[in-house]
């Protein structure tokens, strides 16, 4: 098993985020979609990360659709939260392919 979506065993890629702010992370996309696959991708992954860069997070709820509501709740939540840094959402299923093929290398697991 890897925590790569691409599935390569490539050496693995560290996300580049306190332990505190992925545990913060985690509890607030659990709450509203607890079985949802969390992805990271951008600088916090690939190595270019300054101390507030923005999170890049792909949500994947089981290949369906985020009811928009859901995600305007998540965007308010981490609006709202002790994060130091700016999340970035984006829903897998509506997310265009040609964007998702560009980022796939480079998405890594948060938990």
């Amino acid at each position: 098993m890897t925590d790569r979506m691409d599935g390569h065993n490539h050496a693995p890629r560290r996300v580049d985020l306190s332990e505190r702010d992925r545990a913060w992370t985690l509890e607030i996309v659990r709450r509203r979609l607890p079985d949802a696959a969390i992805w990271v991708y951008g600088s916090r992954v690939v190595g270019n990360a300054r101390r507030y860069s923005d999170l890049d997070l792909l949500l994947d709820n089981g290949g369906q659709p985020i009811p928009g509501t859901v995600m305007g709740h998540l965007d308010a939540d981490f609006d709202e939260s002790s994060l130091p840094i700016i999340v970035d959402l984006h829903d897998m299923a509506t997310t265009d392919a040609d964007f998702l093929a560009g980022i796939a290398g480079d998405l890594v697991a948060l938990d």
